[in-house]
């Protein structure tokens, strides 16, 4: 264990610094392989949950950029298999380390009514055709020219992800899933601003075309936190690296091709804020105002039947909201929650 720790350790190491991930180390191989893939399989299947149903019923083509061990593809693959479809899928997997592709077809070899391709090549040139049904980026952008800053990084990486548009199926979608930690993230909300400067709307999570609130002061980010722990069997390894091993933390960005939007939504955004004789949250979406992120709460002797799942409400929700059109009343705030 101690040596697949250190591995691990060495590992977190590079991506907390936004580095390319090292070579294929025997002790690198196991981290990934032994930790870091089981770890990953399920930030995906959580990203696309709000996509599922938006899925075209069909067959479907996947196309998976900087792949690594197929955690992304893997992870949505579960996503689609537990929602019920049976569709066959067809994946192609593009990482520059042919290691890690060679790796691949076993790990994929009990899924179901599944094909994967592997190719050696760089995610940013590789030049596939498409159509499309899903392209998948997991936890690529962080790696891609981290030592160019500010706009000139977003400007690039907006210039390929245009041009990953274009080769979706007229349904299809790209799904980007990068870690939680705060340089990587606010990348990620440069990046969707100027997607939407250029009339790339998301469709998740952001609920807005404004520009992203969380940009607005240096120490804000966005991110998911799912109450998902690591398997029991992994928890030593992470303690011994120094990790997180209690919940599943990401961010990511879902474009469709069709550009499909949803209004009149806000999303929860913040952990449950308790003070005396309160409860607030931070709601992110159309506010009658325009896009922003409110605090918004209600008080304890205003509790009721109608808004007891303000007691449940956390990070991720997506809610359909009733407020006046004039102001944000912050005591008295009844959402009707439309999925998790």
């Amino acid at each position: 264990m101690a040596a697949l720790s250190a591995g691990v350790a060495e590992l977190s190491r590079s991506y907390n610094q936004h580095q390319r991930a090292p070579a294929l180390t025997p002790a690198v191989h196991g981290a990934r392989l032994g930790f870091f893939f089981p770890r990953d399989v399920p930030k995906s299947a959580a990203a696309i949950q709000e996509l599922l149903e938006h899925l075209p019923d069909r067959p479907l083509r996947i196309l998976d950029l900087g792949c690594g061990l197929g955690a992304t593809s893997v992870g949505v693959i579960l996503a689609l298999r537990e929602r019920g479809r049976r569709h066959p899928i067809d994946v192609l997997a593009i990482d520059m380390d042919p290691t890690a592709l060679a790796l691949i077809p076993p790990l994929f070899a009990h899924l179901p009514h599944c094909t994967v391709r592997t190719s050696t090549g760089d995610a940013t040139t590789a030049n596939e055709p498409g159509p499309w049904d899903l392209i998948l980026l997991g936890q690529v952008l962080c790696e891609v020219d981290p030592w160019i800053l500010g706009d000139e990084r977003s400007k690039r990486l907006a210039t390929w992800i245009r041009s990953l548009d274009q080769t979706l199926a007229p349904d299809g979608s790209l799904v980007i899933v990068e870690p939680a930690l705060k340089t990587p993230t606010r990348q990620l909300h440069a990046l969707r601003d100027e997607l939407v400067h250029q009339e790339l709307i998301p469709f998740a999570p952001c609920l807005h075309r404004n520009a992203c609130p969380m940009l607005q002061r240096d120490n804000d980010w966005c991110h998911e936190h799912r109450p998902i722990d690591l398997p029991t069997w992994l928890e030593p390894i992470a303690r011994a690296a120094g990790l997180r091993w209690e919940g599943l933390t990401f961010s990511y960005l879902i474009l469709r091709k069709d550009r499909a939007t949803r209004t009149g939504r806000v999303r929860v955004v913040s952990e449950p804020l308790v003070s005396k004789g309160r409860l607030d949250f931070i709601f992110c979406g159309q506010f009658p105002s325009g896009g922003d992120a409110k605090k918004i709460g209600r008080l304890d002797r205003h509790r009721s039947p109608e808004n007891a799942h303000w007691d449940t409400l956390r990070r991720g929700d997506v809610l359909a909201i009733e407020l006046d059109s004039q102001r944000i009343d912050p005591q008295m705030c009844i959402p009707a929650p439309i999925s998790r």
